[in-house]
């Protein structure tokens, strides 16, 4: 058994998202528990994190190398 979780949700629902993955694993999902990932969430904002800088030219690739490759994918899976 798996359950799909969408990237999406988790950062724009991450507690919905977390109850829904302890509700489908029959594990109970407490006020305790629940206001621990409130107070990890609000350590752990982006806004108090250094910034990621990924080049596609530091592992050898171009922009529109990558672009080309996963043209497909992206039509699929990010077209909104």
């Amino acid at each position: 058994r798996f359950l799909d979780v969408a990237y999406r949700d988790c950062v724009e629902r991450p507690l919905e998202v977390m109850r829904t993955i302890y509700e489908s694993i029959g594990v109970p999902f407490t006020p305790a528990v629940e206001s621990a990932m409130q107070q990890w969430l609000e350590e752990n904002r982006r806004d108090k994190r250094a910034l990621h800088h990924y080049d596609a030219a530091d592992y050898g690739y171009t922009d529109a190398s990558l672009a080309q490759r996963f043209a497909t994918y992206r039509q699929r899976f990010l077209a909104t």
